[in-house]
């Protein structure tokens, strides 16, 4: 077939492909049992429900924001806070350049139900050189042997599904996981993985009194920890922290339930959303979360955070 030809039959592929998608999308919210936020009585407790109803924002979602007496703390303020306006006023002071017009205008804009929260704030972005930015640098594994065959007859003994295969205590897993090692092309991509991250991070790498700093965490599946191997191997010796392969942050079945769902969907991942779900939420919690200032450097605590 001509370029042409072969370019209008690709279009076309395409725009039936989307036209599919679309009444898949429409004859799921026509379906007032698959609905967005619906889910059967019987699964209502995995529903997924944020904090704060979207599009509200969790100000608190890591339970890292300190409380007003942590940070009167921190700042050497007077606690309890007389006035939240003049604590503000002697925050800005004390740690930054901004002049004292500008504060009240900030202060005006500011209802006073809202002073608290502006006096936390600012301390987070402003005292003693503001909250360290945590940088997390998600990568995947190289490619793998999928180990197709050994993977169907450990999952479907007697041609039967296991739905504890890849669960927790599961003994057949292992054997399975053990033979799924990068292929040559994996690993090429985990060194050259490791040579851009060594880039990346130069400064980290590179600065005294910062080898604490970059650390390098890792699953417990062999492709994972192999691939972990061949990045470590392209970055300064001692100044990576490695710490023990963590079975939390091993790949699991979603957290929650996807909305809108096949037949059949719920029944299939009840109990992988039961299980995986907090495994995965505990490894999420464990991991993502925001920085806080240090104390000041002779202050009681041990002049930081850790953070």
């Amino acid at each position: 077939a001509s370029a042409p030809a072969a370019a209008a039959a690709a279009a076309a592929i395409a725009a039936a492909a989307g036209t599919v998608a679309l009444q898949r999308a429409a004859s799921c919210e026509a379906d007032d049992d698959i609905r967005f936020q619906d889910l059967p009585a019987e699964y209502e407790e995995q529903r997924f429900l944020p904090a704060r109803p979207y599009p509200a924002w969790d100000r608190n979602w890591d339970y890292c924001e300190p409380s007003d007496r942590e940070v009167a703390r921190a700042l050497r303020h007077a606690w309890p806070i007389a006035d939240y306006a003049d604590a503000v006023r002697s925050l800005y002071a004390e740690h930054t350049n901004r002049s004292s017009e500008r504060v009240e205008r900030l202060l005006e804009r500011t209802p006073e139900a809202e002073l608290p929260a502006l006096y936390r704030r600012a301390y987070l972005e402003h005292a003693y050189g503001g909250a360290p930015t945590r940088h997390i640098i998600l990568v995947r594994h190289g490619q793998y042997d999928e180990q197709r065959p050994l993977s169907r007859a450990l999952s479907r003994p007697a041609g039967v599904p296991d739905r504890d295969f890849g669960m927790p205590l599961d003994e057949a897993f292992p054997r399975l996981d053990a033979e799924q090692t990068l292929t040559p092309l994996g690993r090429q991509q985990a060194t050259a993985t490791g040579r851009r991250i060594a880039e990346m991070l130069r400064g980290a790498l590179q600065e005294e009194g910062r080898e604490a700093h970059v650390r390098l965490h890792v699953s417990t599946l062999t492709r994972a920890k192999e691939t972990a191997d061949l990045i470590a191997a392209e970055l300064p010796a001692g100044r990576v922290r490695r710490l023990a392969p963590d079975p939390n942050l091993a790949e699991g079945y979603p957290p929650a339930h996807r909305i809108p769902y096949s037949k059949g969907a719920l029944a299939d991942g009840a109990r992988e959303v039961h299980v995986e779900g907090a495994r995965m939420e505990a490894a999420y919690r464990a991991l993502v979360y925001r920085g806080r200032p240090p104390y000041p450097p002779d202050d009681g605590a041990g002049g930081g955070r850790g953070d």
